[in-house]
C-alpha cells in the first residue's frame, strides 16, 4: 500500500510534500522519493529507507520549487533499490510520475515500448507508464487525451500524479481502482492517497471517481470523466481536524486509538438513539415497505471488518427472521449466491476503498440488491456507490491494525 502526494501553490513544495509523506507513513513503505519542477527542469530525489532519510537529502540540496509530487513505495515489481523507487521519468525527463497500484499488463506494454527504442532504468511497472505517457503525448500534445489513452491501454489498478517539464503551472492526476482525493487550499492544491496528507493545510476535499482525470493549478482544479467530459465536482468539508490525525501524546497511533473507543461509542450512537429506541430514519432513506420485501441479509467485508460482521451475524439470527449470510468479499465477488431485489446487502469497510469489497458491492447491486455501506469515510468510493450509508463517525484511524473502528462497526451493525 503506497502513498502518493502532489502539491502546487505558493509554498516551498519540497517542505509540504515531505510533511505530507510523513503523514502517510502509516501505509507502510520501504523507500521514498520526490520530483520537483525547478527552473524549467524536473529534479528527482529518491532514497531507500525512511522519509526522514529523504528529508536529509533535501536538507543538503535545498531545492526551491512550488510544484511537485512525492511517493512512499512498498515494493511489488523489482527489489528495494533507489532505481526502483518513485518518481519515475521518461528518458528525457520531460515527464515524471508517481503511482499507487499494479499494472497487470505492463510486460506486454514494455515489450512494445522497447521495440520503439525506449530504455528502462528500473524493474518496475511504473516506469512503463511514464514511457507510455511520453509516447502518447507525442502523438496528440493534449494531456487529458493522453491520460484517456493510457487508461484504455493499461489493465489493473492505479492512482497516478504527473508533472511535466514544460508545463510549470499544472499537475495532472487520475485514478482507477486505487484511492485519490484532492485538497483545495487558498491559492494551492493537493492530491493524495488519503486525507491526512493535506489535513494541516486544508479541510476542503474533492473525491475522484473511477476513471476521472484532474488538472490542478494554484488557483483551482478541473475534472474530466473517462470520456473527456468536463465535470462539476462538489467540494466537501472534512469533519476531521489535524489533532485527530496525530498521536496526541501517545507513543503510538494504535495506543491512542485503543483509548478512543469510549469516544467512538458515544459518537456512533449520538443522534441515533432517542428514548431508548434506535432511530436511523434521518440517514436511511428506505421505507417500511422496502424493508418488508427483504428476506435475505448479506453482510460482506474483509479483514477486521469481516470479524465485526461475524459478531453481527449471531445478533441478526437471534432477533430477526432474515436468512443471514456473512461472507469475505474476495469470496463473495466470485461466488454464485442468491441475490436479488429481496436482498439487503451490507458492505463493511473502514476506508470505503477496499478493492474486493467494492467489487462485491457492484456485483450485488447489479443483481438487484439494496446496498448499504458501513464505513468511516464519508466521501469514499463505497459511500458514493451504494444506495444507503451509515457512517461510523470514529475519526481517522491511522494504525493499520483496526481497534476503535472495529468497536464502531460492531455498534453500528
Amino acid at each position: 500500500m503506497c502513498g502518493i502526494v502532489g502539491y502546487i501553490g505558493m509554498k516551498n513544495a519540497s517542505d509540504v510534500i515531505l510533511d505530507s509523506l510523513k503523514r502517510l507513513e502509516y501505509r507502510g513503505y520501504d523507500s521514498a522519493g520526490m520530483a520537483l519542477g525547478v527552473n524549467g527542469q524536473i529534479e528527482i530525489y529518491k532514497e531507500v529507507g525512511k522519509v526522514a532519510d529523504l528529508g536529509e537529502m533535501l536538507e543538503k540540496r535545498k531545492p526551491r520549487a512550488t510544484r511537485g509530487i512525492g511517493h512512499t513505495r512498498w515494493a511489488t515489481h523489482g527489489g528495494v533499490t533507489v532505481a526502483n523507487a518513485h518518481p519515475h521519468s521518461d528518458g528525457s525527463r520531460r515527464f515524471a510520475l508517481v503511482h499507487n497500484g499494479i499494472i497487470e499488463n505492463y510486460l506486454e506494454i514494455k515489450e512494445e515500448l522497447e521495440q520503439d527504442g525506449a530504455k528502462f532504468a528500473s524493474e518496475t511497472d511504473t516506469e512503463v507508464i511514464v514511457h507510455l505517457l511520453a509516447k502518447c503525448f507525442s502523438k496528440n500534445g493534449n494531456m487529458v487525451e493522453t491520460i484517456k489513452s493510457l487508461q484504455e491501454k493499461m489493465r489493473g489498478s492505479f492512482a497516478i500524479a504527473i508533472i511535466q517539464q514544460d508545463c510549470a503551472d499544472r499537475i495532472y492526476c487520475f485514478r482507477k481502482g486505487s484511492p485519490l482525493v484532492l485538497g483545495v487550499g487558498q491559492n494551492e492544491m493537493f492530491c493524495a492517497s488519503d486525507i491526512p496528507a493535506f489535513l494541516p493545510y486544508t479541510r476542503k476535499a474533492v473525491y475522484l471517481d473511477e476513471g476521472e482525470v484532474a488538472e490542478l493549478t494554484p488557483g483551482g482544479f478541473r475534472v474530466w470523466d473517462g470520456q473527456g467530459k468536463l465535470l462539476e465536482k462538489p467540494v466537501d468539508l472534512v469533519e476531521w481536524n489535524v489533532a485527530m490525525a496525530e498521536k496526541g501524546g501517545f507513543a503510538h497511533y494504535m495506543h491512542k486509538e485503543i483509548h478512543e473507543q469510549g469516544m467512538v461509542l458515544r459518537s456512533t450512537l449520538k443522534g441515533r438513539v432517542s428514548g431508548g429506541t434506535v432511530d436511523l430514519s434521518k440517514e436511511l432513506d428506505w421505507t417500511a415497505e422496502d424493508a418488508s420485501r427483504w428476506d435475505r441479509l448479506h453482510i460482506v467485508a474483509c479483514g477486521t471488518s469481516y470479524y465485526a460482521a461475524l459478531v453481527a451475524e449471531r445478533a441478526f439470527e437471534r432477533w430477526t427472521d432474515l436468512d443471514v449470510k456473512v461472507d469475505i468479499a474476495s469470496e463473495y465477488r466470485y461466488r454464485r449466491v442468491k441475490c436479488d431485489q429481496n436482498t439487503l446487502a451490507v458492505f463493511v469497510s473502514q476506508s470505503g476503498e477496499t478493492a474486493d469489497t467494492l467489487a462485491a458491492q457492484r456485483k450485488a447491486r447489479a443483481d438487484g440488491a439494496h446496498c448499504l455501506a458501513i464505513t468511516n469515510v464519508p466521501g469514499s468510493t463505497l459511500a458514493r456507490e451504494v444506495h444507503s450509508v451509515l457512517l461510523l463517525k470514529a475519526g481517522p484511524e491511522i494504525g493499520v491494525a483496526a481497534t476503535k473502528t472495529f468497536t464502531g462497526q460492531v455498534t453500528t451493525l
